[in-house]
């Protein structure tokens, strides 16, 4: 009982004047109904008695039948239950982040070992906890969930101790997808926080990279307005980027693609929304603000040697040749065929077809109802024209040779 004796009668006084007689009450700091005008007065009554925690009623049925309810002290009646529900084998587990989005809720566990991060998750939580996917990294040090307002996304930040990134995945209603990379060796911590409605991300690693200090991002929206209508894609020869053409916005956008995960990056600065005034066949077009020169597209093949990119803009009867930088995936206007005076009956190309010697680009054309055979230069991958084939037209197939009477010679 000594021990709950550490408390006074100093605490909220009431000092009252009546006269020259001053009287002072005071309440005792440790049962605050209570008045007192000596330390004595607070001492009254006062045992060393268990305090408890009144909680809700819970039903831990489940608990007591597997006999793995945990009690703390010896009171059973007001105490709060630990109750194990569930255990998961996490091999040197370093961090656990826990979210509620949508309907699920999820658990990820962080391992500091070879073994792939693991992701968890239950619908109303009644039910135990299952494994739906796994993310591979390289001894994780931490992990984080964080809701992204600008991408009405969920995504995961991975650090990574060992590895010279920490990744940042993204939630695609199935697994989480690696949607970036930042290059950040030794990684102990990241986080997302939002200030001023502007949305950061912040890591922190321990080795030279950063000097044992903590990188700062802003995160920005990368909207694709020009993905408006897309009607063709390829993919180029060593499956590093994916190129999408689209029929309303009149623009290529070029996507950096993750050959283990299969997601694609948009790379902004590589992508050709074709806005600017380029001049096709020496005049500018009937109009430039349409995205010339990819106007009407229709088709889209990249060379067999992915030098180059090749578009069937049938608005402008033209197919269109782009040179492609392997490295950044970047495309350049080069030239253009086009079919301005229909002599060579290239109206409205719809699909084309490189062959695989990367000799030869073949155009089939809807309007004219031809199909147009294209020589391609294998120094710069520029197209000229060769020949067109067009329906109902009569051509000498074959040569037949004959044997004229009493000629004695045979003649063609």
């Amino acid at each position: 009982d000594s021990d709950c004796f550490v408390h006074t009668c100093s605490d909220r006084c009431i000092v009252s004047r009546r006269g020259n007689v001053v009287d002072k009450v005071c309440r005792c700091s440790n049962r605050a109904n209570q008045f007192c005008r000596e330390d004595s007065e607070c001492f009254s009554g006062i045992t060393c008695a268990f305090g408890g925690i009144t909680i809700d009623p819970e039903d831990h049925s489940t608990c007591f039948a597997d006999g793995k309810v945990r009690f703390v002290g010896t009171n059973y009646d007001n105490l709060v239950t630990a109750c194990e529900m569930q255990s998961f084998d996490v091999e040197r587990a370093t961090d656990v982040a826990y979210v509620h989005y949508g309907s699920r809720h999820f658990l990820v566990f962080a391992s500091d070992s070879e073994q792939p991060t693991q992701l968890w998750a239950t619908g109303d939580g009644s039910e135990p906890f299952v494994l739906v996917s796994s993310v591979q990294s390289k001894f994780a040090s931490s992990a984080s969930f964080f809701y992204s307002p600008l991408s009405d996304h969920l995504y995961l930040i991975l650090t990574q101790r060992q590895d010279a990134n920490s990744l940042i995945l993204r939630w695609n209603e199935e697994s989480f997808l690696l949607d970036h990379t930042i290059a950040l060796a030794g990684g102990q911590s990241g986080l997302h926080f939002i200030h001023r409605g502007q949305e950061y991300g912040a890591f922190a690693g321990s080795t030279s990279s950063v000097d044992g200090g903590i990188l700062l991002f802003q995160a920005y929206d990368d909207t694709l307005p020009p993905l408006d209508g897309p009607n063709s894609i390829t993919i180029s020869p060593d499956g590093d980027h994916v190129y999408v053409a689209s029929l309303s916005s009149r623009a290529i956008l070029c996507f950096l693609r993750q050959p283990a995960e299969g997601t694609l990056a948009l790379l902004s600065e590589t992508s050709l929304a074709t806005l600017g005034p380029l001049i096709v066949s020496g005049v500018k077009p009937r109009a430039e603000f349409y995205g010339s020169p990819v106007r009407g597209v229709l088709d889209m093949v990249i060379s067999p040697d992915g030098m180059n990119v090749y578009l069937a803009a049938s608005q402008d009867n033209a197919v269109h040749t782009f040179t492609r930088n392997a490295t950044s995936g970047a495309l350049q206007y080069l030239s253009s065929v086009t079919d301005e005076d229909r002599s060579k009956m290239m109206q409205g190309p719809r699909q084309l077809v490189a062959t695989a010697d990367g000799t030869r680009v073949y155009a089939a054309c809807l309007h004219s109802q031809s199909v147009v055979a294209l020589d391609r230069s294998p120094a710069t991958g520029a197209l000229t024209y060769r020949d067109t084939m067009v329906n109902g037209e009569r051509r000498v197939v074959s040569l037949q040779t004959e044997v004229r009477p009493g000629g004695g010679e045979e003649s063609p």
